[in-house]
């Protein structure tokens, strides 16, 4: 592996590693504290929102919820997105097998974490959450091995250049 690569791949592993104790830490938040952001991010997305149509938005209670799961398919995007690219990019061409080491270790850290919020006070876990996190870690793998197929067809380019 070169040192560009190999750096590439040192950055990806930590990036991986921020993001997956940051799903944790979010999961062993009180009911209040998550309702606290959640009040917070819903108020900035109403401003931004008034700005771009110069309308009053008022969200209601089931807006609440989609912005939770929106949350959750954010984080475990980014989070299997970076993971696929870290597992894979050592690997080059060889990646048989890899959808299914991933994806389980996904799992794993989705039920882990739906697990953890039983930890924090007034929360508890969500087969529906479950559900919405390995969705998002499909997508994040595809955005992650769509990454490497474009950044596999740079180096090639590259490579014909030299």
């Amino acid at each position: 592996m070169s040192k560009r690569k190999r750096l590439l791949w040192k950055i990806l592993s930590v990036l991986t590693v921020l993001a997956l104790l940051f799903i944790f830490s979010n999961s062993l938040q009180s009911d209040f504290l998550v309702g606290q952001r959640k009040g917070r991010v819903m108020k900035a997305v109403e401003t931004v929102l008034e700005w771009l149509t110069g309308r009053d938005i008022v969200f209601e209670a089931a807006h609440r919820v989609m912005f939770a799961k929106i949350g959750h398919v954010l984080e475990y995007c980014l989070f299997s997105a970076l993971f696929t690219v870290a597992v894979l990019l050592p690997y080059g061409e060889n990646r048989k097998d890899a959808f299914y080491r991933i994806f389980y270790c996904c799992a794993f850290v989705a039920l882990a974490d739906e697990h953890l919020q039983t930890l924090g006070v007034g929360r508890s876990p969500s087969l529906t959450d479950s559900i919405v996190d390995l969705a998002a870690c499909y997508i994040g793998y595809g955005a992650g091995y769509v990454f490497l197929l474009l950044y596999g067809r740079r180096q090639n380019r590259i490579r014909e250049k030299a």
